[in-house]
């Protein structure tokens, strides 16, 4: 805890402090004085100038962070506003907030990590995102949810459907039930489909009721979905796979054919019986019940160990396998036996697929908490049998089995034995599935085997392979719903495409994030309303308690919605101050999410005082700052005309999202007859109007065309509150002029006594630069005093001088001639950025009008389509169809 001193009272004893302590002592001063007064300032430890640490901007009040305390907040009477109290209010009032203007955003390209599909120029698909950002959409799109988890794959009636868990983003959303697509065909008009969408904090688990709903209702709760990989498509045998039983006819016999090779022969004296019916070359054969006797000859020819014999050649009534003897030595006694063969007899079992059981695993299941398994069975080539003329249905008896088992996969417990029916059909010849479920009791093996016999015997072409194709294991997700976030529980058709995947392209068009109502010049949060306005944007982004955690004092929102209201006003459509886009990727800061939303409507997101603003850039002739000798740091100033365009741009390509039936990418591209050889590529998020990005793409052009003079510099604090794109007037101090400097080695009063020698030129009025014990540098205007080494200044410094000669660095000044008349030229600042703790390096490029000219110009209109491509009137291409 730190302790916190509130002095109301400069001149009050300190029993009328108020002392408390806080875990968020900045935080508590701005909650107990509501917000920071300008005459306030912040002291550590003691009540004196030494220990003044009232923050100047971002990294000081990430200073004071580090600091134990105790902190004593003293409100001095009667001291005047300045620039130095404004940067204060500034700092404290946005701690952890980038103090004045907001930079450019920095919103990543989507290849810089994986994006949501809202995003997405292509494959714009539902997909899973683990680890990712849950989208934040702001104003209205064609929403792509993401995947919430494993998709639950099922067969109803023999039509394939998954249960898929989506989530649209953050927040509440307004959706039309006719914007619900899936693969651009509305839901509506999708046989057996179903969608229901949750509002934030509900969800079928908790027995709420949707938001919207279509289709029938799906009735199951949402759970954890495990796929299990094992299991990918393999046949459930038949019981007589390659099987062939003699029962009680006796009408198999073996013979010995050849000493040399050691060569066998299965033999049948029935017509009816045809061995490739059953088996084929190279097939290992297992043999049972196939012991016989012959004068007075025993032998036991089934397969020694389970070892099975080779086949070497097969026909109708005879099979040869390879030297069985190597096997089991009992076929040597065939041999023995009158004409080298043993009589014909009964109820021998031949198995050609080598296999003891036709059974598909046991498969682990190590999912400790699974409480439900689905197993999906299809028949890619139906199930039936048919001479031509007859048609009739194949049913198949699968038989489960579920062992309990411990996490090393050994089992530890009887098998619980399921038997299901999938059934066929003489009518419908195409593919068939079923699926089973099944309870567990968590960590389990799982097996498939087929109880129904192919029909050999069948005069006719029988239908009735079948394979298991997925194995699901369900689990509780383990709460009630997912938070602040809408979600959607849908059941979706699948394409029937052998084992195949197909494509998840649920979709939302016009998918409308809520935000709070408005209320007077406040918000009325109980309240959400659909809002694409940029105005609403930005205060619900600053006001979010997980992105921007502004609060209201900070925002002054009567300004920024009157911002908006005048860029519509100005552009003459309701367009220019819109936006709408996902965020999605968490290394984007609330800072550029707020500058994203004010750049695509003209805008720049900035800090005055301690409250966000914005300002609209449009031609003006008003400049707000004039920078010149007093603000500009002596000698840094450096100005660079260029003699041809920026960067060496010809041209300007700005990437954008029209909406037409549904999202796609488009461009504006600039010259119009398509001449740009090295245009200015442009990515402006939450654009979707063809006009809006038209004019964006020419300012960028006409700055790229009228851009002729660069001014470099570094000016004093009064630069603080400059803004990106703000007009200023910037004197050219580059030239030599008659400056003064020194060490101030008295000061008696207003009299200063100088190091060196003054030279004042008659009717001209000058200017001290002086530089504090603090770092600042005040500009007072000053004449000459009693000698040539004094000066009076107009005014006191705002600090007492450092004078003292013991001292390790006494206080510098620098006289100039006054050039406050000289108004310089116009120029835009391009960028800003702190070189020390009281200073910043500012870039300006030269102000034209000719930048907006193309403001209130129609753009050009959309004539024809060609190829999917959209072109305007110059012929440059404008949109791109998906």
């Amino acid at each position: 805890m730190t302790v916190v001193k509130i002095v109301r009272d400069e001149y009050a004893p300190e029993s009328e402090w108020e002392v408390f302590e806080t875990e968020r002592p900045l935080e508590a001063i701005l909650d107990r004085l509501g917000g920071w007064p300008d005459y306030a300032r912040l002291y550590h430890g003691r009540f004196c100038k030494s220990c003044d640490v009232t923050p100047d901007d971002l990294a000081d009040v990430e200073a004071l962070s580090r600091l134990s305390g105790p902190f004593i907040a003293v409100l001095h009477a009667g001291e005047p506003i300045t620039t130095t109290t404004l940067i204060i209010a500034v700092a404290i009032g946005v701690a952890g907030a980038i103090a004045g203007v907001l930079l450019r955003p920095k919103i990543p390209s989507p290849n810089d990590q994986a994006p949501s599909s809202n995003n997405a120029l292509g494959d714009r698909t539902n997909q899973a995102r683990s680890g990712g950002r849950i989208p934040d959409i702001f104003g209205g799109i064609e929403a792509v949810p993401d995947l919430l988890g494993v998709p639950l794959r099922l067969f109803t009636d023999n039509l394939e459907y998954e249960l898929v868990p989506l989530c649209i983003g953050r927040g509440a959303y307004a959706i039309d039930p006719a914007d619900i697509l899936d693969g651009g065909t509305p839901v509506s008009q999708i046989s057996g489909a179903s969608v229901e969408i949750y509002s934030p904090n509900t969800s079928p688990n908790s027995g709420d009721s949707p938001q919207l709903a279509i289709g029938d209702t799906i009735g199951t709760e949402i759970q954890t979905v495990y796929k299990i990989n094992g299991v990918n498509g393999q046949t459930l045998l038949p019981p007589n796979y390659k099987t062939y039983t003699s029962g009680s006819r006796a009408v198999l016999r073996f013979r010995y054919v050849s000493a040399g090779d050691g060569s066998h022969v299965v033999s049948t004296d029935d017509d009816e019986l045809n061995f490739t019916k059953f088996f084929e070359v190279g097939d290992s054969l297992v043999i049972a019940n196939s012991t016989c006797t012959d004068s007075g000859h025993t032998a036991n020819l089934d397969n020694d160990l389970g070892h099975p014999y080779t086949l070497l050649a097969v026909g109708p009534t005879s099979m040869q396998i390879d030297n069985p003897a190597t096997v089991n030595s009992d076929w040597n006694i065939v041999n023995l036996m009158a004409s080298h063969q043993t009589p014909v007899f009964g109820g021998i079992v031949i198995n050609g697929s080598g296999l003891a059981t036709k059974d598909v695993g046991p498969f682990f299941v190590d999912v400790a908490d699974g409480t439900g398994a689905v197993l999906n069975f299809v028949a890619l080539g139906g199930l039936f049998k048919t001479t031509g003329k007859t048609n009739a249905p194949v049913d198949i008896d699968i038989e489960i089995g579920v062992t309990p088992a411990d996490a090393s996969g050994t089992a530890t417990g009887a098998e619980v034995v399921t038997t299901v029916t999938m059934p066929g059909s003489g009518v419908d010849r195409s593919q068939r599935g079923y699926s089973a479920a099944v309870s567990l009791p968590g960590r389990c093996l799982i097996r498939a085997t087929r109880l129904t016999n192919t029909d050999y015997a069948y005069q006719g072409t029988v239908s009735d392979e079948v394979k298991w194709r997925d194995l699901f294991v369900t689990a509780p997700i383990g709460v009630d719903h997912f938070g602040n976030v809408t979600t959607i529980w849908a059941k979706q058709s699948v394409t029937q495409a052998a084992i195949g995947i197909k494509e998840r392209k649920l979709t939302i068009r016009n998918c409308r994030r809520k935000l709070p109502a408005r209320d007077g010049d406040g918000f009325d949060d109980g309240t959400l309303v659909a809002s694409g306005d940029a105005a609403d944007i930005i205060c619900a982004i600053a006001r979010d308690p997980y992105i921007g955690r502004r609060s209201d004092f900070e925002l002054n929102v009567p300004q920024i919605r009157d911002t908006i209201a005048a860029v519509k006003a100005y552009f003459g459509t309701d367009a220019a101050g819109s936006f709408g886009y996902s965020f999605d990727d968490d290394q984007t800061s609330a800072e550029d999410m707020i500058q994203a939303v004010a750049e695509a409507c003209f805008c720049e997101a900035v800090r005055r005082g301690s409250k966000l603003e914005l300002v609209f850039e449009k031609a003006t002739d008003d400049s707000t700052l004039l920078l010149n000798h007093r603000n500009i740091m002596p000698g840094t100033q450096k100005r660079t005309p260029m003699f041809g365009r920026l960067n060496r741009y010809d041209g300007v390509e700005l990437n954008y999202v029209i909406t037409t039936s549904g999202d796609a990418p488009a461009t504006v591209r600039l010259p119009a007859d398509g001449s740009a050889t090295n245009p200015q590529k442009v990515d402006m998020h939450g654009v979707r109007d063809f006009n809006v990005a038209w004019w964006l793409a020419s300012r960028y052009y006409n700055k790229a065309r009228y851009q002729r003079l660069t001014s470099e510099f570094t000016a004093t604090q009064d630069a603080l509150m400059l803004t990106r794109l703000e007009r200023v007037m910037i004197a050219d101090t580059t030239a030599k002029f008659d400056g003064m400097s020194g060490e101030v080695v008295a000061q008696d009063g207003l009299n200063l006594t100088l190091s060196q020698r003054t030279r004042f030129a008659d009717g001209t009025d000058y200017v001290m630069m002086i530089q504090y014990p603090d770092g600042t540098v005040g500009v007072i205007d000053v004449t000459p005093g009693p000698s040539v080494k004094q000066v009076v200044l107009a005014e006191p410094p705002a600090v007492d001088l450092s004078v003292d000669p013991r001292n390790v660095s006494r206080a510098k000044y620098w006289i100039l001639p006054d050039d406050s008349q000289d108004f310089g030229r116009a120029f835009l600042i391009t960028e800003k950025s702190r070189a020390d703790q009281n200073t910043y390096d500012i870039t300006a490029i030269n102000y034209d009008a000719r930048y907006y000219q193309a403001d209130h110009i129609d753009p050009p209109a959309i004539v024809d389509v060609t190829g999917g491509i959209i072109h305007d009137t110059g012929g440059a291409e404008i949109h791109a169809t998906r």
